[in-house]
């Protein structure tokens, strides 16, 4: 993870690529592939709608950020990593709220999702207090 974090931190808009290719995968799977397969799930498929446009709007963000930015800052990452935990509380709770509906699968995906986001948000805290830094 070390080794990880320093490749970040010395190319940080590695990370905002990584972000965005990462949030269009999950838009992928939660707007598509997740609605497709909704009966072995249960989440109503508006929700994964919902999920799946979000994270593509952080993909944006990042996509965005890489391309044009001759530089980038801590709130740079300050902003994507805010997005990401959002994203993940949001999930959580409506984990919560349809908990009667969705099914052992779904319970799977979304905590292996938040997981790895919460993953990638670690980093991007990190990465931007080593740009604050310097």
């Amino acid at each position: 993870m070390q080794n990880l974090l320093k490749k970040f931190t010395g190319h940080p808009k590695m990370l905002l690529l990584t972000d965005g290719i990462g949030a269009l995968f999950s838009a992928f799977m939660l707007g598509i592939v997740l609605v497709h397969l909704q009966r072995y799930f249960g989440m109503p498929p508006h929700i994964l709608r919902f999920l799946g446009g979000l994270a593509v709007l952080y993909a944006g963000y990042s996509f965005t950020v890489y391309f044009t930015a001759r530089q980038v800052f801590s709130w740079h990452f300050y902003i994507i990593a805010a997005a990401n935990l959002t994203h993940c509380f949001l999930t959580l709770g409506l984990l919560c709220k349809f908990q009667n509906e969705i099914t052992l699968f779904a319970w799977l995906y979304f905590i292996g999702e938040i997981s790895i986001v919460l993953f990638l948000v670690y980093l991007e805290f990190k990465v931007a207090n080593a740009l604050v830094k310097n």
